[in-house]
């Protein structure tokens, strides 16, 4: 017989019946104990004769009781199936000798049988409410039989015991049907809570990485609920004690909320939300009533115009790309024509006018296949063929280079390296090309009218985990408002200039899994810092040191 409830599934909801089911016994004793023993006299209860006997009964069924729901608080046993079933056989043995104390077939405690039964089907579970109640029924005729053997009652009442068994059938049948009724029932909304439980976390997961800002106010106007998105765009704390007010977190957001309840026309153009005074963002702001009343809760999506133009600027430059690669490849060949044509064009003219023009056609057909290679590479870099370069052996094999380049003989390059023992993990060619374009670009722009240009260059460690190379000029460094905008891609302040160099540079370094980041010197000067990962050549616990180290302080 399988247990209405078990253990593994619901224990503690079987202990808590078991706890109703033992407070319910008391109650019921404890009203027992005043019909046995009251009217001091002639008690109710002792109908039949034997009062001592009868209030003895009582007295031992109520010390079982209170046994019974001493091992229930102390859930003992701890399957609440076994104790249950000692409940059961318990309370059968105890109504039956006190059916017996009571007048046998004429007792008025034969109804208690119904309610063991009835506990039984809920307790037990399977089809023990109808054999407790064939069990029950035989006890009686047992115990009537047993009456009439030892002359206390004339006669059987045997039509009386089986109407009296009929009831026992049906409220058993009626109890078993009930309690699987109801067991299917705690399944199904156990079943439903999990799936309930299961959506809630897939919908949480998916609002805090939505690419939207989520925000619920309820109709006091107090945050509910956030995503990291929305607390980026608005600064909102990542915890908070109670709910905040949204007019301290955004006044503009309140007005939202309040057109949104009154039903009015919501602005579509983006505004301005500022982040503690430091930055501000350009958001757009769509709201839900979640509520049909006029102060109930508001969903609000917040979308962050900058993003959106970003990825716009990125699809934009990705098909630009594409088109200026086909452009390249048709304009490479007939390009490549004009170049000869004209070097042979040269070697026939001897005026020194043509040979001058010739000499131009020459130098700007170089210069337009220099900005042809570099849009061909921008367009299908090489990927990077990472691995292990010892950083000395490297940079004296660079800087050899640097300086046998014609194009840097006007300009005076130092460097200087603190850390010679560094493995760095990068390409080195492609770091090489880096370094040259860096170096190029500062001799062209990185000095003053009639100033020899002057170059650093430093090779560091940064920590123990990555490198650092920077590049400064002395020259006039680049102005705040166009800073931001050096690494893209065609933008350029100089009418003959490409605007790919530092383009690449950064799609270089970023290829080898590092960064590069501009900043203006305190001296003056411009500087580029190009920080790459070093080999992992430290000891485990140096390096889980290390990296917990970088997670407590955000990286570099």
């Amino acid at each position: 017989m399988k247990p209405f409830i078990s253990p593994a599934e619901t224990g503690e909801i079987a202990w808590r019946m078991l706890l109703s089911v033992a407070g319910f016994r008391l109650l019921i004793l404890a009203v027992l104990s005043v019909f046995a023993f009251l009217p001091l006299q002639e008690p109710l209860l002792a109908t039949a004769g034997n009062p001592e006997r009868l209030q003895n009964a009582v007295l031992l069924a109520g010390l079982v009781g209170l046994l019974h729901l001493t091992f229930t608080l102390k859930r003992w046993p701890t399957n609440p199936y076994r104790l249950s079933l000692i409940q059961i056989l318990l309370d059968t043995l105890m109504i039956t000798l006190l059916v017996h104390y009571t007048g046998g077939s004429h007792s008025p405690l034969l109804v208690l049988y119904l309610l063991v039964i009835v506990s039984a089907a809920f307790l037990l579970g399977g089809h023990s409410a109808f054999y407790l109640a064939i069990s029950s029924l035989v006890l009686i005729f047992l115990l009537s039989g047993l009456r009439v053997l030892l002359n206390i009652e004339q006669h059987m009442n045997s039509a009386y015991l089986l109407i009296f068994g009929l009831g026992l059938f049906a409220i058993a049948t009626l109890s078993d049907n009930l309690a699987f009724r109801l067991r299917r029932s705690e399944e199904l909304l156990e079943e439903r809570g999990s799936e309930i439980h299961s959506l809630s976390a897939l919908n949480n997961e998916i609002i805090q990485h939505m690419d939207l800002g989520v925000i619920v106010v309820n109709q006091d106007n107090r945050v509910l609920l956030t995503n990291p998105l929305a607390r980026t765009l608005t600064g909102y704390p990542d915890w908070s004690e109670i709910p905040l007010p949204l007019d301290i977190i955004s006044p503009t957001l309140l007005k939202f909320v309040i057109a949104c309840r009154l039903g009015r026309e919501l602005p579509i153009d983006p505004v301005s939300l500022k982040v503690r005074r430091l930055h501000e963002h350009l958001v757009r702001v769509r709201c839900v009533a979640l509520d049909e009343r006029s102060n109930g809760a508001v969903l609000m999506l917040l979308s962050d115009v900058s993003q959106d133009q970003a990825r716009e600027q990125q699809t934009q430059l990705a098909a630009l790309g594409r088109l200026t690669a086909n452009i390249a490849h048709e304009i490479r060949n007939p390009l490549s024509a004009i170049s000869h044509a004209a070097q042979l064009l040269a070697e026939r003219q001897r005026e020194p006018k043509m040979q001058r023009l010739t000499r131009i056609i020459v130098s700007e057909t170089d210069r337009l296949n220099q900005t042809l290679e570099s849009v061909l590479e921008l367009g299908s870099p090489r990927p990077a063929e990472i691995q292990d370069v010892p950083a000395r052996t490297w940079f004296e094999d660079a800087m050899e280079k640097l300086k046998q380049d014609p194009a840097n003989s006007a300009a005076e390059i130092q460097h200087y390296m603190t850390a010679e023992d560094m493995i760095i993990r990068a390409d080195p060619a492609q770091l090489q090309q880096v370094l040259w374009n860096l170096v190029r670009n500062s001799t062209r722009y990185g000095h003053h009218e009639g100033q020899m240009p002057r170059i650093e260059i430093h090779v560091e460690r940064e920590n123990t985990d990555t490198a650092r190379i920077l590049v400064r000029d002395h020259g006039p460094g680049v102005p705040a408002n166009l800073a931001r905008r050096i690494f893209e891609p065609f933008f350029t302040t100089n009418s003959r200039g490409t605007g790919l160099g530092l383009n690449i540079v950064r799609e270089l370094v970023l290829q080898n899994h590092g960064k590069i980041e501009y900043y203006t010197h305190p001296r003056g000067g411009a500087v580029f810092r190009i920080t790459l990962p070093l080999a992992d050549v430290q000891s485990p616990a140096e390096t889980t040191s290390s990296s917990l180290a970088q997670h407590r302080h955000g990286g570099h």
